[in-house]
């Protein structure tokens, strides 16, 4: 995180950004850049296009290298900051939705962003965009359907990736995804041979921060010293008791009444163990055991929302991986024939949909990546057609 007099960004007001005029120490650089206008606002129609794949492809190279932060409204000379100019803005919610709706040319997706208002008069504000990097490089600024730029921030400026880095970065991506895969595998596996679920079936969800592997807390004492309340991430799921228990790992949960088990672990994982004898019923129509998914589907939903609420607050902005496993459910119907929906069931064993990416940091992101990850359940389900799916369809954007 960037500090000035000795402040974060968002604790910063305007007498601490005049330290950044005049002084060498806050020139642009592999971390900052100043702007001091939001050209593509502003600028002629002809100037548009270029101004906004200039704004691209200077967010691609910060997410490609280590991050950073481009200030707007603080003019420049020789890349010092020499001015606060500030600009005006009328609804700050829709100025942050035009910038993403711009940044939309960005491939695989826009990467993790920061917006800060720090006022500097009644009508003007210094707008600090902070692009945060992760492992989910390289982002592509895609100009057309037959180019694109790859660039990361080089100095004060940037420089298009070659072959060989770009390879580098694939090989993390797809690193981190194995590393999740791995650890998802070794808890479903833990989790069947330490409580000998045999035939009976689970449902298990997670939540897995993209620092998994590289970032520990003791949620124990955080509790114990913020008395923050991890329990409440629970509220809406079969855990009634929210009253943290203590482990090597981290904190567990449990339903005295049912087999249900919740973990927070010190790496900021969430683990949610649903049993199939808590949700399922007898169909009336097919008279076979069924899944009610929609229950789960409660549950799921209610837990992002807790995380989103409690735990993302102490691991931060990052990427946040949910994943959905089904075991032990061959043959079990997950959706029952009525208005022509048909009979589904699951058709294997062990059944592990997708990782989908969960935004804690902006509502509308959030609301559409649990589509796709209600979309991921409802195919791992075995269903293909039905109004529900054809809602879920409707809402995700290509």
């Amino acid at each position: 995180m960037l500090l000035i007099n000795n402040k974060q960004i968002n604790e910063c007001h305007s007498e601490d950004l005049k330290e950044l005029i005049d002084n060498p120490d806050y020139r642009e650089s592999q971390l900052i850049e100043y702007k001091s206008a939001v050209s593509f606002m502003v600028v002629d129609k002809p100037k548009r296009s270029s101004e906004i794949a200039e704004l691209c492809s200077d967010v691609c190279a910060f997410a490609n290298s280590e991050g950073g932060y481009i200030f707007f409204g603080i003019k420049e000379k020789d890349g010092i900051a020499s001015e606060l100019l500030g600009i005006s803005i009328d609804n700050r919610d829709r100025f942050e939705l035009e910038i993403r709706n711009k940044l939309n040319r960005i491939q695989p997706k826009a990467p993790l962003l920061e917006f800060y208002y720090i006022s500097i008069d009644d009508t003007r504000d210094i707008v600090v965009l902070h692009i945060i990097h992760d492992d989910y490089t390289p982002y592509i600024h895609l100009v057309d359907e037959q180019s694109y730029r790859v660039y990361k921030r080089y100095g004060n400026g940037k420089m298009v990736i070659g072959y060989t880095e770009m390879r580098k970065m694939f090989m993390q991506s797809r690193t981190l995804s194995e590393s999740i895969l791995s650890f998802r595998k070794n808890r479903i596996d833990y989790f069947l041979f330490d409580d000998k679920i045999d035939d009976r079936g689970i449902v298990m969800f997670h939540i897995i921060p993209q620092s998994f592997q590289d970032t520990e807390r003791s949620l124990f004492l955080n509790e114990r010293k913020t008395g923050l309340y991890l329990g409440a991430v629970f509220a809406g799921t079969g855990i009634r008791n929210y009253i943290s228990i203590p482990c090597v790992d981290g904190l567990y949960y449990v339903n005295e009444r049912s087999r249900e088990r919740a973990y927070l672990f010190n790496n900021g994982v969430l683990e949610y163990v649903m049993p199939f004898e808590e949700y399922t019923s007898l169909s009336t129509s097919s008279r076979e055991l069924s899944l009610n998914k929609d229950e789960i589907w409660n549950c799921i939903s209610s837990l992002i929302c807790g995380y989103y609420s409690d735990m993302a607050k102490l691991f931060g902005n990052q990427k946040y991986y949910a994943c959905i496993s089904i075991i032990n459910g061959k043959g079990i119907v997950t959706q029952v024939n009525q208005i022509d929906e048909g009979i589904a069931r699951l058709d294997r064993n062990r059944v592990l949909c997708t990782p989908c990416v969960i935004n804690m940091s902006d509502d509308d992101e959030r609301i559409a990546d649990k589509n796709n990850l209600k979309l991921e359940y409802y195919l791992a389900l075995g269903i293909s057609k039905g109004p529900e799916l054809t809602k879920i369809v409707e809402k995700i954007k290509l």
